[in-house]
């Protein structure tokens, strides 16, 4: 059990830059008018797991390091958040921005995303 909480750790870390570095590429520019003090537009990530992933100290830190960034941590049962993010793709919104998902679950939530 313990290889599958530091993988799906793994998974939502590496889920979460890439989706801030998505986020900084998009094409939207935001004009700051020529004001030097002009601060990052708020971003919150929803970000759905399982179990006890350990991610309060990682939530923490990067909020800490990128300020107009706050991650809202949703925590439950393992069947219930994987029964939850099917629903939300197949109705097309609710989506957590970043959901770990068992690996074997994969399949099926590919051609869903």
């Amino acid at each position: 059990m313990e290889r599958f909480a530091k993988r799906g750790v793994a998974l939502i870390a590496a889920g979460l830059a890439g989706t801030l570095a998505l986020t900084g590429c998009s094409g939207e520019k935001l004009d700051s008018g020529g004001d030097s003090d002009a601060t990052a537009a708020q971003v919150t990530l929803k970000v759905n797991f399982w179990g006890d992933f350990g991610l309060e100290a990682l939530k923490a830190q990067y909020e800490k390091d990128h300020p107009n960034v706050k991650i809202s941590l949703n925590s439950g049962e393992f069947n219930a958040q994987h029964q939850d993010l099917q629903k939300k793709l197949v109705a097309g919104s609710g989506a957590p921005d970043i959901s770990a998902i068992d690996e074997g679950f994969a399949v099926q939530f590919r051609g869903q995303a």
